[in-house]
C-alpha cells in the first residue's frame, strides 16, 4: 500500500514534468497563403485610385476614431504613396504624426524625381481634422547619390527650398529626412543641409517639426549628433532587417534582442546604439515592421537554409490568409513563425504580429523612449486589430468613451500568433508552482510511509 501510494506520486510528478513549458497557442497548424508584394515603384500609376486598384487597397470605410484619448507616447507612422487611400481608415487619434512617403530626391539637382500624390492627397486635411500632424518625407538612398547631392551646394539649396514650398502648399507641419547610407566623410555637409532646412522651415512655418531617420547599419560617425540634436525634434531608428528576401536562412526581420552574429542589430541593439551615439531618449522613436518574409527552405526546422529568394508579406496579407493558424513562437527572437509544406516544398513565414509587436512596444516603454514609429501604415489595412493594439498600449482613454472600438483582448479562436510576455510568465509560474506542490507532497509521503 505504501509502495503503491509512493509510486502514484512519482508517476504524477513525471507526468507534470513532461508537460510543455509553453502555452497551447504555440501548437503548429498549416494553411494556404497568398500575397502580393508591396510595391517600390509606381510606373504608370498617377493617382491614389490607381494605387488602390494595382495593390488591392480595399475600401474599408472610415474607422471610428478613438475618443477622449490622450497618447502617453508618440506614435509616428509613414504613409507610403502605394498605400493609396488606406488613410481613410486610419485612426488618427492614435497617431501623433503621419509622414507622407515621399519626395524622392534627384541627387543631381536636389529637386524631386516624384512626389507621388502629395499635391492631390486628402491625407493632410483628414489628419489635421482628427488631431494628427503631417510631415513630408524626403528620401534618398546610396552612398554615391548622397555624395553627389551633398557635394553640390546648388542642389542642396534646391532641395531645402522645394521641401519648404511643398510643406507650405499643403499647410503641413514639417519634414522627415530619410537619407540611407550617409558616408562619414560627409557628416558635416549633411549637418549643413539640416541646419539650412531647419532655418528656412521654421521661418516659414511656425512650430514646424523636423524628424530624421537613423539607420543602425549606417556608421554612427556619419551623424554629427551635437549639431543634429540642435535641429531635429525626433530621431527615428529605422528597421534594420536581420533577414530579408535575399537571406541565406529564414528568420525574423527584427528580433527583439540579439541572438546571432548578424551584422544588422536587433531591435534593442539598434536603440542602444542610437543612445550611445548621443541621441536623447526623449527624442528617440523605434520603428516596428508591419511586414515579414516567407522563404522556400531546405527543411521545416526554424531558421533553416533558404533555397530561393523570399517574398515580402504585409500584415494585411498575413491577416487575410494566416491569422487563423497558430504560429510557432520563437522565444530567442520573440517572433512568430509559420512552417508549411506545399507538396515537396517546405516554406517558412516569419512576421511580427500582435504578440511580438506587444513585446517591442513594452521594451520601448521600459527604455523610456519618446515612442514608436510604424513602417508602414496601410500594411494592415483594412483591419482594426493593430489599431486596437496601439490604443491599448499607448492611449489613455476616458472612462466615458462610447465608441465602437473592439476591446483590447486576445481572441479565443485560432489566430493568436504567440503568447505575450505576461502570459508566458503566468504559465511558467503555474508550472513551477504545480511542480513545487507535487514535490512537497512526495516529501510528505516519503516521511509518512517510509
Amino acid at each position: 500500500m505504501k509502495v503503491d501510494c509512493l509510486r502514484s506520486y512519482i508517476v504524477l510528478l513525471m507526468l507534470w514534468m513532461a508537460l510543455p513549458t509553453t502555452s497551447p497557442s504555440q501548437t503548429q497548424h498549416r494553411s494556404p497563403h497568398v500575397f502580393a508584394r508591396g510595391p517600390q515603384a509606381d510606373a504608370g500609376l498617377r493617382s491614389e485610385t490607381d494605387f488602390d486598384k494595382a495593390y488591392h487597397i480595399l475600401d474599408g470605410g472610415t474607422r471610428t476614431q478613438s475618443r477622449n484619448c490622450i497618447l502617453k507616447k508618440q506614435v509616428y507612422g509613414w504613409h507610403p504613396a502605394w498605400s493609396g487611400t488606406a488613410y481613410r481608415h486610419y485612426d488618427f487619434a492614435l497617431l501623433s504624426t503621419v509622414a507622407y512617403h515621399s519626395y524622392e530626391v534627384d541627387p543631381h539637382t536636389g529637386g524631386y524625381q516624384t512626389i507621388h500624390q502629395w499635391r492631390e492627397t486628402d491625407l493632410v486635411a483628414m489628419a489635421h481634422h482628427n488631431g494628427s500632424q503631417v510631415e513630408l518625407t524626403a528620401s534618398l538612398s546610396g552612398v554615391a547619390n548622397t555624395k553627389l547631392l551633398l557635394d553640390n551646394p546648388t542642389a542642396c539649396k534646391t532641395l531645402t527650398d522645394s521641401l519648404v514650398a511643398l510643406v507650405l502648399q499643403k499647410k503641413a507641419d514639417g519634414i522627415c529626412m530619410d537619407f540611407y547610407q550617409v558616408p562619414p566623410s560627409h557628416a558635416g555637409k549633411f549637418a549643413d543641409v539640416m541646419d539650412s532646412l531647419a532655418a528656412k522651415l521654421r521661418k516659414a512655418v511656425k512650430g514646424a517639426s523636423i524628424s530624421m531617420v537613423i539607420y543602425p547599419q549606417n556608421p554612427m560617425q556619419a551623424y554629427d549628433m551635437p549639431r543634429l540634436n540642435q535641429v531635429a525634434d525626433r530621431f527615428l531608428i529605422a528597421v534594420a532587417p536581420q533577414h530579408d528576401a535575399s537571406s541565406k536562412s529564414a528568420g525574423p526581420v527584427a528580433p527583439l534582442r540579439s541572438t546571432t552574429d548578424n551584422p544588422n542589430p536587433s531591435f534593442e541593439a539598434g536603440i542602444q546604439q542610437a543612445i550611445a551615439a548621443g541621441i536623447p531618449r526623449h527624442k528617440l522613436l523605434a520603428t516596428v515592421p508591419y511586414f515579414g518574409y516567407e522563404w522556400p527552405t531546405a527543411d521545416a526546422n526554424p531558421g533553416a537554409k533558404t533555397t530561393a529568394k523570399g517574398k515580402l508579406v504585409l500584415l494585411r496579407e498575413y491577416e487575410a490568409s494566416d491569422s487563423a493558424a497558430f504560429l510557432e513562437w520563437d522565444s530567442a527572437s520573440t517572433t512568430g513563425w509559420l512552417p508549411r509544406q506545399n507538396g515537396t516544398q517546405t516554406r517558412q513565414l516569419w512576421i511580427d504580429q500582435v504578440s511580438s509587436l506587444t513585446e517591442k512596444y513594452a521594451l520601448a516603454g521600459q527604455m523610456d523612449l519618446a515612442g514608436v514609429a510604424i513602417w508602414a501604415l496601410g500594411y494592415d489595412h483594412p483591419g482594426d486589430r493593430y489599431w486596437d493594439l496601439l490604443r491599448g498600449q499607448f492611449a489613455d482613454c476616458g472612462a466615458s468613451q462610447a465608441d465602437e472600438l473592439a476591446p483590447d483582448t486576445k481572441p479565443t479562436v485560432p489566430g493568436l500568433e504567440g503568447p505575450s510576455s505576461a502570459e508566458r510568465n503566468t504559465w511558467n509560474w503555474v508550472w513551477m508552482l504545480g511542480g513545487g506542490i507535487i514535490a512537497i507532497a512526495i516529501i510528505l509521503a516519503v516521511k509518512k510511509y517510509m
